[in-house]
């Protein structure tokens, strides 16, 4: 009975034992922070669009055939510059006519049947190019000679032909005698003085 006895002891202190195993582990379990869900992958980033600067073959062909007919054509009194913009796929006639454009723009395909027109759009402007050359080669002739106060070193056209730039030497920036000169053989175009470029008394004239 002893035996039996003990027996039924040690098989009631290891449930005991068990029972407290068991309930401690949810207090274990709970005296620590849960820890915090992982944040969800960021999106791969979308790659960038290429951005193409240079003008296509097909702008390059339209802006030489409106070229041909604007320099050397019947259009010289109304032919102002081109730009070529190549991310937007297009070329921008500057013309002092929009009519007579639209007249050259022709004249350009039936010379070169080639070419896509719908490539150009047409921009009034003030001056042909032609008056600006006429200006821009009387006041580099009028330096060369000695006969303006600052030497005008170099000159060009405003990109959409609406002025002249030149440049000059670094004293004659700021001379009102110099604009004054430059006034009287402009008609009426507007000029902008600026510093010369390094090398430009190179030139010997305008683009």
């Amino acid at each position: 009975m002893r035996l039996r006895h003990a027996s039924v002891l040690l098989l009631a202190a290891a449930l005991l034992t068990a029972c407290t195993s068991t309930s401690a582990a949810p207090d274990a379990a709970t005296s620590q922070p849960a820890a915090p869900p992982s944040p969800p992958a960021s999106p791969s980033p979308s790659p960038s669009p290429t951005v193409v600067t240079t003008p296509s073959a097909a702008l390059q062909d339209v802006a030489a055939a409106l070229g041909d007919q604007g320099r050397g054509g019947p259009f010289t009194d109304v032919f102002g510059s081109l730009v070529l913009n190549g991310p937007g796929n297009t070329v921008t006639l500057y013309s002092t006519d929009e009519r007579r454009a639209s007249a050259l723009i022709t004249a350009a395909k039936a010379a070169q049947p080639e070419i896509d027109t719908t490539l150009v759009r047409v921009v009034k402007c003030p001056y042909s190019r032609k008056q600006i050359d006429a200006v821009m080669d009387r006041i580099m002739d009028r330096s060369q000679a000695g006969a303006l106060p600052f030497t005008v070193q170099e000159a060009s056209m405003e990109y959409d032909a609406s002025g002249i730039k030149v440049g000059v030497e670094p004293a004659g920036v700021d001379s009102p005698e110099l604009r004054q000169a430059l006034t009287h053989l402009t008609d009426g175009i507007p000029v902008t003085v600026s510093p010369a470029r390094p090398g430009s008394d190179l030139l010997g004239g305008h683009p």
